[in-house]
């Protein structure tokens, strides 16, 4: 099912918690097929290879994020997980900036 008919499906739900969940899996979905995209973007110099490992922390971490809440249990959310994941990206972060600014 395409993302953009599952988010249309998701808005016909009334129950605002069953809504919720199908939304967070919309979103959890929307990841993962950023990061299939990701993997496929050509990595021509330094600037791409850190703006693509970049986009794929965010992921990794929103994504997490949406699988804990579109089981509607924030409590199965791996802030451990998610606490690596942010220090990788400020370094990444840092890296992309530097090289913005050589470029």
């Amino acid at each position: 099912m395409k993302l953009e008919e599952k988010l249309s499906g998701c808005k016909e739900i009334e129950d605002e918690t069953e809504r919720a969940k199908c939304l967070w899996d919309v979103v959890y979905r929307a990841e993962r097929f950023i990061d299939e995209v990701r993997k496929d973007m050509p990595r021509r110099n330094d600037l791409e290879v850190l703006a693509s490992i970049s986009v794929e922390r965010c992921v990794d971490i929103s994504r997490e994020i949406a699988k804990g809440m579109r089981e509607d249990d924030p409590k199965l959310i791996d802030f451990g997980y998610i606490k690596e994941k942010k220090e990788k990206l400020n370094h990444d972060l840092k890296s992309l900036e530097e090289e913005v600014k050589k470029a």
